[in-house]
């Protein structure tokens, strides 16, 4: 941590502000995720749902000109559906989770008007480290 003071008082409040700026920001990438993941979630059903219709109503119609062109829908939308569950972000969504998780018990230890600014630095190094997917 670059210090832009030897002020111990200083040195504090610019800790928690990036502890703060980092939970800001991961908060934002979660909330993102979490939307992204379920509208992929919706597109998967809803692409998988037309495609067992589709399949089901060539098995109805009689005549071959017909039932290729909806067997190729089907097979259109049951594409989709395996590329948007394959794009879910639930992993990504799950360690967004945990790293705001860990952010906001490290904000609640710098509360207080004093604490060891060492034991914080390095908890907070520790948690960017084992972040792989979340932007800070």
């Amino acid at each position: 941590m670059s210090t832009i003071s030897n002020d111990p008082v200083i040195q504090l409040d610019v800790m928690r502000e990036q502890i703060s700026s980092s939970l800001e920001k991961a908060r934002t990438q979660k909330n993102r995720l979490k939307r992204d993941n379920g509208r992929y979630m919706t597109a998967n059903i809803v692409l998988g749902a037309i495609a067992a219709v589709l399949a089901g109503a060539a098995g109805t119609v009689g005549k071959a000109e017909t039932w290729k062109p909806i067997c190729l829908l089907a097979t259109v939308c049951s594409i989709g559906a395996t590329v948007t569950a394959k794009i879910q972000t639930a992993e990504q969504l799950t360690e967004a989770c945990e790293f705001v998780a860990q952010l906001k018990a490290l904000r609640v230890e710098t509360m207080a008007p004093t604490y060891d600014l060492e034991d914080v630095s390095e908890k907070y190094k520790q948690i960017l480290a084992r972040v792989s997917t979340i932007d800070i």
